[in-house]
């Protein structure tokens, strides 16, 4: 017979019949206490994946019982996301023993990360449903798994929707969590599971091990399928457990920032180094994770409005201080002097607009008067000029005012204003008062 593995002299080769009724095609895994093997039932055609205990190992009586208990547990069990056990015994003629469980095709969640890590957020949340369902139904019988890790689930490819599916395998170290400290098949102090997804209380080996530690375990499986890394690290399994033991997890966003902040929230919860700080149970878990993004805080979205109301009414009074220094300056008067520089807008003495504007008209309807009564005093004054003369026309002459006064410009009432004055056609006054026919010589 042709040996597998050379250095496992123990292990089935191709084509060797187990129990007289499953023939050995190849193998698909090799684990702590056994083997697994792709095998076909003689008689059904039926493919099955067979662990057979190693032989080294059948002797130990520790090692048999964990091996039995898991055929148990896995045939007591019913769930699509568990590997359903067909079938189990002792080999008559070599004493192996051997597990027929369902052979689902795919791979191992390890062997996915390893192609291609992190996986999609929607992948990695299918994967973790799955297994949290599995484990529900583990938790319900009173077990728990002790070993959730990538390893020991398998991946598939559904066929209908195209997404994974998932499946948890090997409940070699289950145990059974109603009975009694003293009577737990577990040896108190006996390290089981993987450093790397172990809960801080399972690596303290101490006992108090429940449902909570399988989920803490698959919080370690989330974050890694999720970032493409677990959230302690350690060059050997001792500094591994003292990180453990003594640090927080390591935050998912240090790791990732594809990750929303919902699902980061939901692993690191279940991360927690106490399991009263976690959830009561892993489909908690898995709602929380699945949970719609939560709307932004009320309380946020008010300040952040009053915070732009703020910036709106700065910018504001900013433009119209802005606005009254330049009509300020439009409005400054003729006469430098009467402006002084402690004048300000905001003097409780300052005229109005309104009196401002009837000082003006007061003041352009006297020096209208006051030019008419200098021109009426100018009179002997003025020169003679003598116009052209036709032939036919008696000689005449035009007298001329030889200092004619500024035209005096006509502000209505209502059109004075201290900021910018209307601009009018400037008006001469009566023309009598400037013009008048000289005395013939």
């Amino acid at each position: 017979m042709t040996v597998i593995d050379e250095q496992e002299d123990h292990a089935l080769a191709n084509g060797d019949i187990v129990a007289g009724r499953y023939r050995v095609l190849r193998v698909l895994g090799r684990g702590a206490t056994g083997i697994v093997y792709e095998a076909e039932h003689q008689w059904t055609r039926r493919r099955v994946a067979l662990k057979v205990l190693r032989s080294e190992l059948s002797t130990n009586e520790r090692v048999v019982e964990r091996f039995l208990r898991e055929a148990r547990v896995c045939a007591e069990l019913s769930h699509p996301a568990l590997v359903a056990v067909l079938d189990m015994g002792q080999d008559e003629h070599d004493g192996l023993l051997y597990l027929a469980q369902e052979l689902v095709e795919g791979q191992t969640l390890r062997a996915l990360l390893d192609e291609r890590s992190p996986l999609r957020e929607d992948e990695a949340l299918a994967v973790v449903s799955d297994i949290a369902e599995a484990l529900s139904e583990v938790h319900a019988a009173g077990l728990v798994h002790r070993d959730v890790k990538p390893e020991n689930i398998i991946v598939s490819t559904d066929d209908a929707t195209g997404g994974l599916r998932s499946k948890l395998i090997d409940f070699g170290i289950a145990r059974e969590i109603e009975r009694d400290a003293a009577q737990s098949r577990t040896q108190l102090g006996a390290l089981l599971g993987t450093p790397r997804y172990m809960s801080p209380e399972q690596a303290r080996a101490t006992g108090e091990i429940d449902a909570r530690s399988d989920q803490y375990a698959l919080a370690v499986v989330a974050y890694e399928c999720l970032t493409g890394g677990t959230p302690h690290d350690g060059a050997s399994t001792p500094m591994l457990l003292a990180a453990l033991l003594t640090e927080p997890a390591r935050a998912i966003d240090r790791r990732s920032h594809r990750v929303s902040p919902g699902v980061s929230a939901a692993v690191m919860r279940a991360l927690s180094a106490s399991p009263g700080d976690r959830f009561d149970t892993v489909r908690a878990f898995v709602d929380a994770l699945r949970a719609p993004p939560k709307p932004r805080a009320r309380g946020v979205s008010l300040a952040l409005g009053v915070a732009l109301f703020s910036l709106l009414a700065l910018g504001g009074a900013r433009l119209a201080t802005t606005s009254n220094a330049a009509v300020d300056a439009g409005a400054a008067p003729d006469d430098a002097t009467s402006m002084t520089p402690s004048a300000s807008r905001e003097d409780a003495n300052a005229p109005t607009e309104e009196v401002v504007a009837n000082d003006a008209l007061a003041a352009a309807t006297e020096d209208r008067a006051s030019a008419r009564d200098a021109a009426s005093a100018r009179a002997p004054a003025v020169s003679a000029v003598r116009a052209p003369r036709r032939t036919d026309d008696p000689p005449t002459t035009v007298a001329v005012d030889p200092a004619p006064r500024t035209p005096v410009e006509a502000t209505d009432p209502e059109d004075v204003s201290p900021a910018r004055p209307a601009l009018r056609p400037a008006t001469f006054g009566d023309a009598s008062s400037w013009l008048r026919p000289a005395t013939v010589r």
